[in-house]
């Protein structure tokens, strides 16, 4: 085996047991939550150096509940409990989706699933133009100037100011 196909082999391997160690540590959590008394688990808690429930326990213990369904997709998982987290209060169709779009891999970050989940709107955003005029012109000189922008009334929307409205009587 070449070098490279060692060290690729090497942290794949590592790789995949990060992710598999992440998701028994779920279960673990949620087994103990489940199965010890409220004392007994609080002292679990405190040897394991989680003083009380915390969001980190019950992230914990979410990872615990998706176990078996993250855990038969683990190759393509990242060794992230962030991101592990987040995969794991997805409905099964959108885990599905993820994986069928190639986006889940354990190079994945919680970005691109982010990203993948949400994709930004393509619907465009207007730009801006303000007119600023002296407050000294007339009614007429302003009417003509907003008739000369009709024209163009269908890729513009003009929007007029109370001022503006105040001077043509609207």
């Amino acid at each position: 085996m070449n070098k490279i196909n060692e060290y690729s082999t090497k942290v794949n391997s590592l790789t995949l047991n990060t992710v598999e160690n992440i998701l028994e540590i779920g279960r673990l959590m949620l087994e103990s939550k489940d199965t010890l008394e409220p004392d007994e688990y609080k002292l679990f808690l405190k040897e394991t150096s989680y003083k009380e429930e915390t969001p980190t326990v019950r992230k914990w213990n979410r990872i615990g509940d998706s176990y078996v369904r993250l855990k038969s997709i683990s190759q393509h998982l990242p060794p992230v409990v962030s991101t592990l987290y987040k995969l794991s209060t997805l409905d099964s169709n959108k885990l599905n989706n993820l994986i069928e779009s190639q986006i889940l891999t354990p190079t994945v970050t919680l970005k691109e699933i982010v990203d993948e989940l949400n994709p930004p709107s393509t619907k465009t955003k207007p730009i801006s133009i303000v007119l600023e005029m002296d407050s000294t012109i007339d009614e007429d000189t302003l009417q003509e100037i907003l008739d000369s922008l009709d024209h163009y009334k269908k890729v513009i929307e003009v929007k007029m100011s109370q001022e503006v409205k105040n001077i043509l009587n609207i």
